[in-house]
């Protein structure tokens, strides 16, 4: 998790039949990543004590080539509404990624839905610092 002044928190790929740590992913501070194919969305809210703020960051990383696919999955400025990006999932069957908002840690978050492109989509507030998304096929009726 690095140290909040000079060292960065990584992400680290571990050999699942060994558990030794083979390569090591210096594309952002991540706090939370979701896995989708090939695709790895990162993101990071990182406080940084040199400047007290958070720097907040958006990847996309191909796990199959080992490069960047982009800087800021999010494409239509959404991304300046976002306080605190917690939490991330990606639902290929819909087409769709959403991202949670903690905003402040203490009063109701938000949960943001955006297309496979970047566009956002919707929004609906959640509890405080919402962090997990579970998608399902069946009814909850």
């Amino acid at each position: 998790r690095g140290d909040h002044y000079t060292v960065p928190s990584k992400t680290f790929i571990i050999d699942t039949r060994t558990d030794r740590v083979t390569d090591t992913l210096d594309l952002l501070p991540n706090s939370s990543m979701a896995l989708a194919g090939d695709s790895l969305f990162v993101i990071s809210s990182e406080y940084n004590y040199i400047t007290g703020r958070n720097e907040i960051s958006y990847a996309i990383w191909n796990t199959a080539t080992k490069s960047i696919i982009t800087r800021n999955f999010i494409k239509d400025g959404m991304e300046n509404q976002i306080r605190i990006p917690y939490g991330i999932a990606v639902n290929r069957s819909s087409g769709e990624f959403f991202v949670t908002d903690a905003k402040d840690y203490v009063s109701p978050g938000t949960l943001h839905c955006f297309t496979l492109d970047g566009r956002w989509k919707w929004a609906v507030t959640t509890g405080d610092i919402p962090a997990h998304i579970v998608f399902t096929t069946h009814s909850l009726k």
